[in-house]
């Protein structure tokens, strides 16, 4: 069931990556299909995990399909929403929208159950991250789902709401502090206090538990302070409590984890992606941070954070993701420490190219490069993550064959953890990652020149060729009209007024653009 939902949303990922120049809004699809997505349906399922070994009680198996058919239901209903104007894409928005609520609702009753067993192991400060993260979700959501109307009808948004529609850029920070810091940020924390140092193969230690415990009440009081200063219009507030929130996340939660590892064999599969996605996450959230506490209102603090969501969702959450199912999946699958040990050793073969190449095209795609390049390199750390998902399936299906159990003349591996990635593997990786990269880059560039060159030709030169002249506005989140047609020879003059509810910009392939027009305010290019 793990590899079945959380591939399909993979493969969701990999296709919305690829789709950015079709897809209405595709940074809503990247974002969401990363965050709602993938996050969601692993957060769902693993911290059912969770739950179960920490308190030795056993939920029901066919609840927690429900959930995740409701999660993954309403995922994909709120992708419709948002291709969709009018009517249709409010019903669709509602809907996906109520539905993911009642997965994390009836997912968090179930949590709160699993807390009041018989037993509860002294690790379950981390079920109560959980909790609170589902809790979070579940308003973060219906913010959204104020939001998801306001962007599918401009005409309802304005005559049934017009005080929260003007609130648009408000609400959509509050959306960030609940979903992110909240959602995502929370549960992350919480399960790396005893997820951590079994990654590490290591001790769970005293000092974490009682961290985590004092870091708890902080991180939520640092998002509903946040959250509420959104709404007041007071980014610099935001931003602060922002700022809490990471420290309080790194002195209660990651230092004492981080302090565990110390003298530990990582593989570089799990424990090094795992610890890269942690850096990543909270390196997006200190950016954030900054970003609000400049920011002079609601409206600029939304507009220059976007590029900020790919690094807590792509570089964090999902490296989080894809480090933990590396070792999880393999370790619930059995077969005994000797499989187990033939599993780790073939995903470590090639866990440094993979790492390298992963962490590499992130940090390039967050260099300002033309629009063919950026989406290059993200779609190498796309295809690259999809790949190693693929490798820990392939690890898995071979732990379970019977035929590839050791026999008496294949000894078993010595019941210990995987040994540090060999000098070799790590230098030849790291190459191999560097001459693909710079191959992408360069393959990047080469398209945007044909690109550009195809749209630019016969008019750059002809400044005294034919006008055609173009009106366009904004409808939810799509263009109007979505599509010119030009005379082959004419020069395209647009006018846009940005009638939508939030700053857009027009950009074309030859790097002609209005730059980020404000709701109301017009441009031409």
């Amino acid at each position: 069931m793990t590899a079945i939902v959380t591939g399909f949303w993979i493969i969701v990922l990999v296709a919305s990556v690829a789709g950015q120049l079709i897809l209405p809004n595709p940074r809503w699809y990247l974002i969401h299909v990363s965050g709602l997505g993938v996050a969601g349906a692993s957060i769902l399922i693993w911290t059912w995990h969770f739950a179960d070994a920490l308190t030795r009680s056993k939920q029901s198996q066919p609840h927690q399909i429900i959930r995740l058919a409701l999660q993954s239901l309403g995922t994909l209903m709120l992708a419709g929403a948002l291709a969709t104007t009018g009517i249709a894409g409010v019903v669709l928005g509602a809907l996906g929208s109520l539905t993911v609520c009642a997965a994390f609702a009836w997912h968090s009753w179930a949590l709160r159950r699993a807390m009041g067993a018989a037993f509860v192991s002294p690790g379950a400060v981390t079920l109560r991250y959980h909790l609170a993260g589902g809790i979070l979700f579940i308003i973060g959501a219906l913010v959204g789902l104020i939001m998801t109307i306001d962007v599918t009808s401009f005409e309802l948004a304005q005559s049934w709401w017009p005080a929260l529609y003007e609130n648009h850029d408000a609400m959509a920070l509050v959306h960030v502090f609940a979903m992110v810091l909240g959602f995502i940020g929370m549960t992350v924390l919480g399960t790396i206090v005893t997820f951590g140092p079994t990654v590490g193969r290591t001790r769970m230690s005293a000092q974490s538990l009682r961290w985590s415990g004092r870091a708890l009440p902080v991180l939520i009081s640092a998002i509903v302070v946040g959250a509420a200063a959104s709404l007041a219009g007071l980014p610099v507030v935001a931003g602060i409590a922002a700022g809490v929130w990471v420290v309080a996340a790194i002195v209660g939660v990651l230092w004492p984890v981080f302090k565990t590892w110390r003298g530990s064999m990582l593989g570089v599969g799990d424990g090094w992606t795992i610890e890269a996605g942690l850096i990543w996450l909270v390196a997006g959230c200190a950016v954030w941070a900054f970003q609000l506490a400049f920011a002079p209102d609601a409206q600029v603090a939304r507009s220059v954070s976007g590029g900020t969501y790919a690094i807590f969702l792509a570089a964090g959450a999902l490296q989080l993701i894809l480090g933990s199912l590396t070792y999880l999946l393999p370790v619930v699958a059995g077969g005994g420490p000797a499989m187990l040990r033939q599993s780790i050793e073939f995903l470590e073969r090639t866990g440094a190219l993979r790492f390298f190449v992963l962490n590499g095209a992130m940090v390039l795609a967050l260099a300002p490069l033309p629009l063919h390049v950026h989406n290059a390199l993200l779609g190498a750390a796309g295809l690259t993550a999809f790949m190693s998902f693929v490798l820990v399936l392939m690890a898995v299906v071979r732990q379970k064959r019977p035929e590839s159990k050791p026999t008496a003349t294949q000894p078993a591996a010595p019941r210990r953890g995987p040994r540090p990635m060999p000098d070799p593997h790590l230098k030849s990786g790291a190459a191999i990652a560097a001459a693909l990269l710079l191959a992408v880059t360069a393959g990047g560039y080469g398209v945007q020149s044909i690109a550009g060159t195809g749209i630019s030709a016969g008019t750059s030169d002809n400044q005294n060729a034919p006008v055609t002249e173009v009106d366009v506005t904004v409808s939810g989140m799509a263009f109007v009209p979505s599509q010119i047609e030009v005379p082959a020879g004419n020069r395209l003059i647009v006018n846009f007024e940005n009638t939508g509810d939030q700053r857009h910009d027009l950009v074309f392939d030859n790097g002609a653009e209005t730059g980020p027009v404000p709701t109301g305010e017009t441009a031409t290019v």
